[in-house]
């Protein structure tokens, strides 16, 4: 645990991302106060797994959550959620209370978490997904130097490269989807727009994620180059049917399904894989 600030009224402390009533005190009312969540809705288990819970293991000093925590005259004013990884800083989330709204607390948590990726010697600090559209996304470009990651894979199906948010901002101002690499954006819209509008009442291939040649997505040729580099046959992947009127949760395999069936469960996990990536599918299950 770290206490810093030399003023008697503001302090800001670190330590780990445990629970405290406290903290969810202050959670519930940023929740139901600016996001506008209903009361019910707010719980502290709820709060807890967003949170307060993470997948890292206890004992290792070079990684972990972290909760760094505002105060003024004593009381709580701000959350910063942090994950410490090894290359970067990721800002999770920023808990503020409303009252002190004019004391611009987001932007204070930036500088006070770019500091703490400076005292750690962390090469960079995230500040995860930039929406150019979205106010509460947008103010991220503000802060300079600045790179986005391109969301074109390139010809390999990982070929991830970075530029600086600048060059995305100028093609953002008339295009919803932007890449510096391999993908034609003068016509981007036009074409998934008008395949889209075209197909909406058939049962196209077109219609589906893999085929809409989006950025940030594997097309066909990239998804199945990777699963044979990963030797991953998306057959393999278990088949869960939810319980429905006291029935027990069913799993089967690809095969055990009827083979009307097949197709469709096949584009869905295509689907899927073309999004999350061939490797996040290794320890997926297709829940139906």
């Amino acid at each position: 645990m770290a206490e810093r600030g030399s003023n008697n009224r503001f302090r800001v402390r670190i330590e780990p991302n445990k629970y405290t009533d406290e903290k969810f005190e202050l959670y519930k009312l940023y929740q139901t106060t600016v996001h506008n969540d209903d009361d019910q809705d707010v719980t502290k288990e709820g709060f807890k797994r967003f949170l307060c819970e993470d997948p890292f293991i206890d004992g290792n000093d070079k990684v972990g959550a972290l909760h760094q925590l505002y105060y003024f005259d004593k009381k709580l004013i701000a959350i910063g959620v942090l994950d410490i990884l090894p290359k970067c800083i990721s800002s999770v989330y920023l808990i503020w209370h409303p009252d002190y709204a004019e004391l611009g607390l987001g932007k204070l948590s930036v500088l006070r978490e770019i500091a703490l990726t400076l005292e750690y010697k962390i090469s960079y600090y995230y500040m995860g997904f930039y929406i150019h559209n979205c106010q509460k996304m947008k103010y991220k470009g503000q802060y300079k130097p600045s790179f986005l990651l391109d969301p074109d894979f390139g010809s390999s199906g990982n070929d991830l490269e970075w530029y600086a948010i600048e060059e995305f901002q100028k093609k953002f101002q008339d295009k919803k989807y932007v890449t510096l690499k391999g993908f034609d954006n003068d016509n981007a819209d036009d074409e998934i727009t008008v395949e889209s509008a075209s197909n909406e009442d058939d049962d196209d291939d077109s219609l589906h994620v893999i085929s809409a040649s989006m950025p940030g997505t594997l097309n066909r040729i990239q998804l199945e180059k990777q699963l044979r580099h990963e030797n991953l046959n998306l057959e393999k992947v278990p088949i869960i049917f939810k319980a429905r009127y006291g029935s027990p949760e069913l799993v089967v395999t690809f095969d055990d399904l009827a083979p009307q069936s097949q197709p469709v469960a096949m584009e869905i996990l295509e689907d899927l894989a073309s999004v999350l990536g061939v490797e996040f599918m290794k320890n997926a299950s297709l829940v139906l």
